[in-house]
């Protein structure tokens, strides 16, 4: 049998999921939440915690424009540190943000628990019209919508934890 694009996209979620405990296992915690230091001191830029938290977020809008029961919905208050309008701030004192483990545990169980649901579907799940209309423009079906969603925006996001690690001298996840 050949791939279909919900085989296609739950495994790309797991692709996500292997590049992100790569890039975040050797990250230490006092500094999972800290701007990356260069040369010229912080770099004011998005740090593992709010990466992770931020990701965290989208499993759930993907089960939601799939009508998928699943529990992949964030805990109160992540919308506000970790949505797309937050912004995201040094946690020198370590009270702003989850702690390293809580993040990426929920973020790993989010990923698998969206793509084994994914193998659920059939491609006409797919097919039909983004409900979210901020994104129709952008992403006229659901495929388009989650597709990004869960595997482009994430490699985006997980592309300046890359960046982050090697101004902190950790050097390639690869």
């Amino acid at each position: 049998m050949g791939q279909t694009a919900v085989t296609g996209i739950s495994n790309n979620v797991r692709v996500v999921a292997g590049y992100a405990r790569a890039a975040l296992t050797d990250v230490p915690e006092n500094r999972f939440s800290r701007f990356a230091v260069g040369a010229d001191g912080p770099v004011v830029s998005n740090h593992p915690a709010w990466v992770v938290g931020h990701l965290s977020l989208y499993p759930g809008r993907a089960a939601g424009m799939l009508g998928l029961e699943i529990d992949v919905a964030p805990p109160e208050g992540w919308e506000e540190i970790f949505g797309p309008d937050s912004e995201c701030v040094d946690d020198a004192d370590g009270t702003r943000y989850p702690a390293k483990g809580e993040l990426v545990d929920r973020f790993m169980s989010y990923q698998s628990r969206i793509s084994e649901a994914l193998m659920g579907l059939d491609d006409d799940a797919l097919a039909v019209e983004t409900p979210v209309e901020r994104y129709r423009s952008r992403f006229p079906t659901v495929m388009c919508a989650v597709d990004f969603l869960l595997t482009a925006h994430a490699m985006l996001h997980l592309g300046q934890v890359s960046a982050w690690r090697r101004i902190e001298g950790l050097g390639s996840a690869m």
